[in-house]
């Protein structure tokens, strides 16, 4: 009989043997994405955070457990995200779109009760809001994202505190979280923009 720690350990062992394969298949595309030229006049969110009605970029590296914004929130605000076409990060040498994710297949899934937000894909980008500063693990995901008629992905905040993204991957409950966020790479731009 296997004891959980064996089990654990198993899955750790499968965990780093299919090291870049969160993604499906798809050709690999070695270089980042540049700022996208059709938003490249929007202020960087943390030098501008927006007012109701404006908008600002945010630069989000797949390699980062998550990417702080300095955009403080309120749960009485409405809020958009947007991903530019033609932004993509990596897990390892396989591209992976930032809104869609992957829905993984074989060795992969079997530590998919290790991903960070458990019922959204692979890959796919997460919001949060962090309510301490520095502190990773104090902070609330949106779950769902649901998809407007002009195809952003629009939310209200539950709680006060800093707007953060990340991409959904894997952190081990006993490791660290480079095992799976340490072959991420590649970064996208998210354009953010208050409704009110």
């Amino acid at each position: 009989m296997i004891t959980a720690l064996a089990r654990v350990a198993l899955l750790v062992a499968a965990g780093v043997g299919m090291a870049g394969c969160v993604a499906t298949k798809y050709e690999t595309i070695p270089y980042d994405t540049a700022k996208p030229v059709g938003v490249a006049h929007l202020p960087g969110c943390r030098d501008h955070p927006p007012k109701p009605n404006e908008s600002c970029l945010a630069l989000v590296r797949a390699g980062d457990l998550q990417t702080r914004t300095d955009v403080e929130v309120e749960p009485r605000q409405d809020w958009c995200i947007e991903v530019p076409e033609g932004q993509r990060w990596f897990d390892q040498s396989r591209v992976s779109s930032p809104l869609d994710g992957e829905p993984g297949e074989g060795v992969m899934n079997t530590v998919a009760g290790w991903k960070r937000i458990k019922d959204a894909p692979w890959f796919a980008l997460v919001v949060g809001v962090a309510t301490k500063a520095g502190k990773e693990a104090d902070f609330k995901a949106v779950q769902q994202l649901p998809s407007a008629p002009d195809g952003r992905r629009c939310f209200r905040p539950s709680q006060p505190g800093t707007l953060v993204f990340y991409p959904n991957d894997a952190v081990p409950p006993a490791g660290s979280h480079s095992l799976f966020y340490g072959n991420n790479g590649g970064q996208i731009w998210v354009k953010l923009t208050r409704r009110q």
